[in-house]
């Protein structure tokens, strides 16, 4: 990517760190490689949480960006990031607004022949294919672990296209995991899922 960005010509770059609270923590400017880094260190301060170990069920909200849920997906991939093999990563959202912008989305995330999927994307096949990427990485996040959706916004019928698991409630969400391991389950609550990178 840095040698694609020397062939355009960038010489310089002004980036700004926003907190949650939507201030500006840091504002980096120069060299675009450099600045670019030390922005990083800079995000890393205020958004990087230490886990000590991998969960078997990670609890996450997607708060802040929740109105539908091709926002709130994005909760997903800090989660995928801390939960352990075969455990349950639970989203917690809203979602006024259903789906989203992208109706399909859903579907493909439901979708196992995700080569296929890919294929058809490059073929041309796919109206709206900005969801597929996304839906593709989601779907691939399924082979690994549970997900389980609780939303207002979105029925039942929709979780279960993107075989993913509906529940009415957190506690009945972690009550499935335990009666299948046991008590002794590590839980992680990631409360701000969109505005969070964990690691182990």
């Amino acid at each position: 990517m840095e040698k694609w960005v020397d062939t355009v010509g960038l010489d310089f770059i002004i980036n700004t760190i926003i907190t949650p609270e939507n201030r500006v923590y840091q504002a980096i400017a120069g060299d675009y490689i450099q600045a670019h880094r030390k922005g990083i260190e800079y995000g890393r301060k205020i958004y990087s949480v230490n886990i000590p170990e991998r969960a078997d069920i990670v609890l996450i909200t997607s708060f802040r960006a929740d109105e539908d849920f091709w926002l709130a997906s994005k909760a997903l991939f800090a989660g995928e990031l801390i939960i352990k093999n075969e455990g349950m990563l639970i989203l917690v959202t809203p979602c006024p607004e259903g789906i989203g912008p992208h109706p399909q989305y859903g579907d493909f995330i439901g979708r196992d022949d995700y080569d296929v999927l890919l294929e058809e994307t490059l073929a041309g096949k796919i109206k709206n294919p900005i969801s597929v990427s996304s839906a593709i990485a989601i779907a691939k996040m399924r082979k690994r672990f549970d997900i389980a959706i609780i939303s207002d916004g979105l029925n039942p019928d929709e979780i279960k296209t993107m075989k993913c698991y509906y529940f009415s409630s957190i506690k009945k969400a972690i009550n499935s995991v335990i009666e299948k391991k046991g008590n002794n389950v590590k839980i992680a609550v990631l409360p701000y899922g969109i505005n969070t990178l964990p690691y182990i």
